[in-house]
């Protein structure tokens, strides 16, 4: 197989199969028989047809980041988007951007940060995780609590679908009520209706201060009422998590200033916005969560707060190392989306789907020309008009763009 993909598709075929192709977080073994990287998203789609036409597994994978076992294969060719990885328009001004899927999370928070914007979702490891793969399986975070998951900041996207079709759904306008929603189709389908390949997504504003709060409790008893407490006082955090004493022991030799004695359960929150509403918000969750606490940990200096973040940042591969790099044993039933063989009836129903989706777009279209014509107005074309402004190579903002940083509370 590798052979006759390499004379298809030259060097995006890799001569061997590397490790880190085969798994995800879980450690879960998988086996493939070919691992292709494409450029371009017509690359993408001449890959899937070629797989379609001899019905040879297909698996879709990003940054591996998974917890699902949902990008390990079971052979069959893995899709890695690695290398679309540019960015096609910034438009700080008008709060979006278009990125392909290979772009990592962590890359693009911190690029529109530097233009004083947010995208709020976090899945885990934002530096590894990539933003198709966050799409395909609809990721959240501890900030969904506040701002979505994030198909919640997708407003278009470009996927590449069974038999080999390059399709635009959606755009970069917010208001898009035209129709049925389709990219909500995509959003989350974890690959079984087609391949991400770009998105747009929109951004909002940073918060100018952003302040964490871990509050500690002996049990998960009492950390779920605190839990409970929070979300019933009307406290509007900006992110919630907890973690059980098993996880909690993972990171408490690196916690700053060390865990309370006695604690078996911590609540983590968030607080954002100017710098008296953070602090007036996190003050409400410390009354909220506090009853009870073995401890509270609310830093205020800039340090106590970049200790912190290094420290929650690192907590997941504190987990892994734990357990010495092995959950595999964990995971009973693969995702259904390991396992992308277009057979006969998953064909029909796909093709069934998008061709009710296509006609029914069609007819939309149609009678949006009639209604604008008995208006004597032009219609003017769905597709975006403008040209990528940064390459990937570009400099991520001007230098005379304004920039904000978070702001500390002293």
């Amino acid at each position: 197989m590798i052979t006759d993909l390499r004379r298809e598709f030259g060097e995006s075929v890799l001569e061997d199969l590397p490790a880190e192709y085969l798994t995800d977080f879980t450690r879960a073994p998988g086996r493939a028989d070919a691992v292709v990287l494409p450029r371009t998203a017509e690359d993408v789609a001449a890959v899937l047809a070629w797989c379609y036409e001899r019905e040879v597994p297909i698996v879709p994978r990003g940054g591996g980041t998974g917890a699902a076992a949902g990008a390990v294969p079971d052979g069959g060719v893995v899709l890695a988007l690695d290398r679309l990885d540019r960015v096609r328009s910034f438009e700080p001004e008008l709060w979006r951007i278009n990125v392909e899927a290979g772009v990592p999370t962590g890359r693009l928070k911190q690029l529109v940060r530097e233009s004083g914007l947010m995208f709020a979702p976090d899945p885990g490891a934002p530096e590894q995780s990539q933003i198709g793969g966050n799409i395909a399986t609809n990721a959240g975070g501890p900030h969904a609590f506040k701002y979505g998951v994030v198909g919640d900041w997708v407003t278009g996207l470009e996927a590449a679908l069974p038999p080999g079709e390059l399709v635009s759904v959606g755009g970069p306008i917010r208001k898009d009520v035209a129709g049925y929603d389709l990219k909500r189709l995509l959003v989350g389908s974890e690959g079984t209706l087609g391949i991400v390949t770009a998105a747009w997504l929109k951004l909002l504003p940073a918060p100018e201060s952003v302040l964490p709060v871990a509050v500690f409790h002996r049990g998960t008893a009492e950390g779920c009422a605190a839990l409970l407490r929070v979300v019933g006082s009307g406290v509007v955090a900006a992110a919630l998590d907890v973690l059980d004493a098993e996880t909690l022991a993972c990171g408490a030799a690196s916690f700053p200033g060390g865990v309370p004695v006695g604690a078996g359960f911590v609540l983590l929150a968030e607080a954002d916005g100017s710098r008296a509403e953070a602090a007036r918000v996190r003050a409400d969750l410390v009354e909220a969560a506090g009853e009870g606490a073995v401890g509270i940990h609310a830093p205020d200096d800039r340090d106590g707060v970049d200790a912190f973040w290094r420290w929650r940042s690192g907590l997941a591969f504190a987990v892994l190392a734990r357990r010495g790099g092995v959950v595999a044993e964990d995971i009973v039933v693969h995702s259904t989306a390991s396992r992308r063989r277009w057979t006969r009836p998953l064909r029909s129903a796909v093709a069934t789907i998008w061709s009710g989706c296509r006609s029914a777009t069609r007819a939309t279209a149609t009678c949006t020309r009639h209604s604008s014509s008995r208006r004597g107005t032009r219609t003017r074309s769905a597709a975006p008009v403008w040209r990528s402004r940064i390459s990937s190579t570009s400099p991520s903002v001007s230098a005379d763009r304004s920039r904000a940083s978070t702001a500390w509370a002293s």
